[in-house]
Parts: C-alpha cells; structure tokens; sequence
C-alpha cells in the first residue's frame, strides 16, 4: 500500500502546545488521508497518558510526580498519541455529514455491547464530540489529541469540498 508523501498531509502544520493547533487544507487528490493521521503520531511521538503518567519522574518537570501502577480503563493502542484518530475520523464525518443533513439532526442509537440502552444525540457535532472525549475518560488520549484531531478530521473534511 502507498502512503501519502508527508509533504501532502495537514499534519505538517500541527504543533503539540496547550492549546489548538492550526492548520492548513491538505492538497486535493492527497490520496489515503487515513495515512496522515498515522504520519502525524510518528512525526510528533506524543507519549500516551499511561506513559506520560508512569514516567513522569523522568519528564525533566519538577511539578510532576510518576505513578507506576496508573492504568487506563482501556487497553492502550501501541502507536503514539497524537492527534487522536477517532478524533480526527468522528470529526470528518461529523463535517461531511452535516453538508448533506441538517447539523443539528437528532439521533438515537443502540449499541450490540449494551443491549436494550439506547442513546440519544442532539446534533451530529455531539456524536464527534463523545467519540474524542471517550477515550479521554478512557485514559487513551489527552484533551490536546482530542482537539487537534478535530482540527484535523475538520480540515481533511473540508478538504474533500475543495
């Protein structure tokens, strides 16, 4: 499978900071934008919160201290953290889909882990919103992958309109 030239990727733009990074469109006809997602992690190498959290003794911080028995209430993928994929993929669907319906469409969902619980969205952007943030609550990611992975999915999104 080819992958895309970097060059060709939004990423390159993004900066690891505190607070949303900016962005630039990624250029039309960019190929699998999937593969900007995965660049992005391996350009940047953001620790996951589990490593962050159980080496913070050796982060050069003074104001930080390590817990070497924290764990995540979810497995932690292998790959780096930022930005956050589910993020980025929640967050182009949420913009595409609200070019063709109205963004403020209310949805209701069943899940097969729960069966008999159904939930309900008020608009699209909520959907892309609880995706991100639960694998912040998850202890997976950091709200800092979380927002830059929207900018992301958001500009790979708008890409596809250019």
């Amino acid at each position: 499978m080819e992958r895309d030239h970097p060059d060709r990727c939004a990423y390159r733009t993004l900066r690891p900071r505190r607070r949303r990074p900016g962005l630039r469109a990624p250029q039309p006809g960019a190929g699998r934008r999937s593969d900007c997602v995965l660049d992005a992690k391996y350009h940047f190498r953001v620790w996951r919160p589990i490593t962050a959290i159980r080496l913070a003794d050796a982060d050069g911080n003074h104001s930080t201290t390590s817990d070497p028995a924290w764990t995540p209430l979810a497995n932690t993928p292998a790959d780096p953290s930022y930005p956050g994929a589910h993020s980025v993929i929640s967050q182009a669907a949420a913009t595409l889909l609200s070019q063709e319906f109205d963004p403020r469409l209310r949805l209701t969902v069943t899940s097969e882990l729960l069966p008999g619980v159904t939930r309900t969205f008020r608009s699209l952007q909520a959907i892309a919103d609880e995706a991100g943030l639960s694998r912040v609550y998850a202890g997976i990611h950091t709200r800092l992958d979380h927002y830059a992975g929207q900018t992301l999915g958001h500009e790979l999104a708008r890409s596809v309109f250019s």
